[in-house]
């Protein structure tokens, strides 16, 4: 017989199997447990605590169970940014794709600014019901420590033009 273990976790499980046509005829398991199945997204980092740098890279990380009970991610996903414990959201990418167990993204410049309740969400770009987000807040925190790599010199820049000022956090 194959039995759909359902998902009420316990520590304190049996099962009893009886004969239908003579109940005085059964068996009963050994305690076992039963555990709880992750969901199809499970944020990984950041998940609270960290501290980031303002200019600097972070590769922002998940897992995705495709054994989940509401069934696997598509292998598209978007990752959220709220600098105020969730109640507001800044998209930071979207339609990120990956069939990988541990998919990652990479923020390539992390805002050079102070924020002290951090949280990142994942979320499947095909089904929002498929989601997580940090467990706890982390922060960011502003550096002074910056490269400045354009404009660096010798530049001519032509006056009503746009510009790009590039710069990233310097090797310590």
């Amino acid at each position: 017989h194959v039995w759909s273990v359902p998902n009420t976790p316990s520590a304190v499980c049996y099962v009893r199997v009886s004969d239908s046509g003579d109940p005085s005829i059964h068996g009963i398991s050994s305690i076992f447990t039963i555990s709880p199945q992750d969901p199809a997204i499970i944020l990984t980092s950041a998940n609270g605590g960290e501290v980031l740098e303002g200019c600097a890279s972070y590769s922002v990380t998940w897992r995705k169970n495709d054994n989940a009970i509401e069934g696997a991610p598509s292998n598209y996903y978007d990752v959220d940014l709220s600098t105020d414990s969730g109640q507001s959201w800044v998209s930071l990418a979207t339609n990120i794709y990956s069939t990988n167990t541990t998919p990652s993204w990479s923020w390539s410049e992390i805002p050079n600014q102070s924020y002290n309740n951090c949280l990142f969400r994942v979320t499947d770009s095909n089904d929002p019901t498929k989601s997580d987000l940090s467990d706890s807040v982390f922060t960011i925190n502003a550096t002074t420590d910056v490269q400045l790599l354009s404009p660096n010199g010798g530049e001519t820049w032509v006056a009503g033009t746009s510009q790009t000022i590039q710069y990233v956090k310097a090797n310590s």
